[in-house]
């Protein structure tokens, strides 16, 4: 299934999020250099299921940043539960690296409906030019692996 517009700019969005709270990371004192920093994070937003269509969606992420050099090196590590108003729900684990020069993200969701059997997959892989804001790597996956009794 090809990504929407409104899930590629939700999931910018997401991405600009994590930059910014990175950017206040880089700027808390050394201390906080060697513990990770936690923060939960809610949201709610209407999207796509690739196997039944329109619904809104919901995300719970517990997200611990991982400072490796105050000026440049940053490891965020996301846990996540996400649950659709059609009844199904799931779990991530997703991982973003940010460096001087780059911001790797990788973002991988399994869903799942257990009364209809229904299953999705949300894989988004991300390389970007910090300097620039340019894609240099932008791979979008929503597909439907098992439909729904």
């Amino acid at each position: 299934m090809q990504t929407t517009p409104r899930n590629r700019n939700l999931l910018t969005m997401i991405a600009t999020a994590a930059l910014v709270t990175v950017g206040m990371v880089g700027t808390t004192t050394p201390a906080l250099a060697d513990q990770p920093i936690a923060i939960e994070v809610h949201d709610t937003w209407e999207g796509i299921n690739p196997c039944t269509g329109p619904v809104t969606m919901t995300s719970t992420h517990l997200l611990k940043l991982h400072e490796h050099d105050p000026e440049s090196n940053v490891v965020a590590i996301w846990d996540g539960h996400m649950e659709t108003s059609d009844g199904y729900s799931g779990n991530s684990a997703d991982t973003a690296v940010y460096t001087r020069k780059h911001m790797i993200e990788h973002v991988s969701w399994i869903v799942s409906n257990t009364e209809t059997g229904g299953k999705f997959q949300i894989r988004i892989r991300i390389k970007m030019d910090r300097a620039t804001g340019e894609f240099q790597h932008d791979d979008w996956t929503f597909r439907c692996i098992r439909q729904p009794d």
